[in-house]
Parts: C-alpha cells; sequence; structure tokens
C-alpha cells in the first residue's frame, strides 16, 4: 500500500507497520495553501509479515490483513489552522489499530448505516423496469427509458 495525493507531499514509513504521507493544501484565489494534513496506514497480519520501506506498506505470506487509515488535518475553524494533523491521526489510529477486524466492521457499518440509510428516493413505478436489460437498452437509446 502506498499513498498518493495531488497536493504537496511526502511519505515516509512511521515503524514497521505504519506508514504516513504529510503535506498541505493547495493554493486557493492566489492565497498559499495553509492546511496541513496527515495520513496514516497501519497494516495487522494474521501470519506472515509486514515491513515498510519508505513511504510504501507491504504484507507478505498473510492469511488475512487488516488495514487502518487515520487521516486528520490543522482546521479547527476557519479562523485558525494551527492544529498538529500528526498527532491528531496519531490519536485516531491508535485505539482502533488494537481493536479486532470485526469490530472495525460492524463500527463502520453502523456509521454508514446512520448516515446513509436517513434519505430514500422513490422514482415511482415503471413498467420498463420489468423488461430484461437488452430490451431496455434500445429504448434508453431513443429516450424512452425512464
Amino acid at each position: 500500500a502506498r499513498f498518493t495525493s495531488p497536493q504537496r507531499s511526502g511519505d515516509s514509513a512511521v515503524d514497521a507497520h505504519t506508514i504516513a504521507l504529510d503535506g498541505v493544501g493547495g493554493d486557493w484565489y492566489g492565497r498559499p495553501g495553509s492546511v496541513r494534513f496527515r495520513g496514516l496506514a497501519r497494516a495487522e497480519s494474521e501470519g506472515g509479515r509486514v515491513s515498510t520501506d519508505g513511504g510504501t506498506l507491504t504484507v507478505e505470506g498473510a492469511d488475512a490483513a487488516t488495514l487502518v487509515i487515520s487521516l486528520a488535518t490543522s482546521y479547527r475553524n476557519y479562523l485558525d489552522v494551527g492544529a498538529d494533523p500528526a498527532a491528531r491521526a496519531r490519536n485516531h489510529l491508535a485505539p482502533a489499530a488494537r481493536k479486532p477486524y470485526a469490530h472495525l466492521r460492524d463500527r463502520h457499518v453502523a456509521d454508514h448505516r446512520r448516515l446513509f440509510g436517513r434519505v430514500a428516493l422513490d422514482l415511482g413505478p415503471s413498467e420498463r423496469a420489468e423488461l430484461p436489460t437488452d430490451e431496455r437498452i434500445p429504448l434508453f437509446a431513443d429516450g424512452k427509458d425512464p
């Protein structure tokens, strides 16, 4: 695994299981970017071996691996961009890295449902929805498929 970013950034190894990406946001309307960021990625494996080389994180010979990612910025509010993104990212990564995969997945699914299960979209019934795809495609090309 390796981080990339279109922003000014550099990557590094933090320890044998963790890589980092540090950078600063781009310029905006002629003003230099000032929001700094840090991304951390940590791998834990079942069997095998985890290693880092510069900004590359490698898992070899593992039966399974869990990759925990934490991203943080220096943004506090529109007047203050002086927070420490490295400390923020580390403070979120450390407790998550100690949790088992099943717990992380369950928590992620619950967070996702809470945020994305709030809205429903019903476009109403359509007889064309019952047609097979090969019959719907020509109708769509003619603008006759909703």
